[in-house]
């Protein structure tokens, strides 16, 4: 799957990234040879069990701030989760999901206002 993440860039970039940072799940030294063949210079992992910095980066500093940019993303995606209870999208295609996430900051600020016209209290999740 690693692999076929660093093909997509490619694709959609329509050039080869220079750096990837990846979850731990996908570190092996399999995928660090493979990322590399395809031309990617440094490649991290957030868990690197059996692999040594100097295999995946230049040097610890550029492993620390390719960890550091994935753990941001994360960290992006979690504060839209509980800030506009944005989960999983099971409507289809582009257009669906683009309403969809267009839709619950509106949503979310509609909810404590329908609560409290109730004169209940506003759950913190859809059901």
């Amino acid at each position: 799957l690693a692999c076929r993440t660093v093909e997509r860039a490619t694709s959609v970039l329509g050039r080869q990234p220079k750096q990837v940072s990846f979850d731990g799940g996908f570190s092996s030294k399999a995928n660090v040879q493979a990322i590399k063949a395809m031309g990617v210079a440094e490649v991290a992992f957030s868990k690197h069990v059996g692999l040594e910095v100097s295999e995946m980066a230049k040097s610890p500093w550029v492993f620390r701030k390719l960890r550091h940019f994935r753990a941001g993303i994360e960290a992006g995606i979690s504060f839209l989760k509980r800030t506009f209870g944005l989960g999983r999208c099971n409507w289809s295609g582009v257009e669906s999901f683009g309403a969809y996430v267009g839709q619950r900051p509106v949503v979310q600020r509609l909810r404590p206002r329908a609560a409290s016209a109730r004169g209940g209290v506003v759950p913190r999740h859809d059901p």
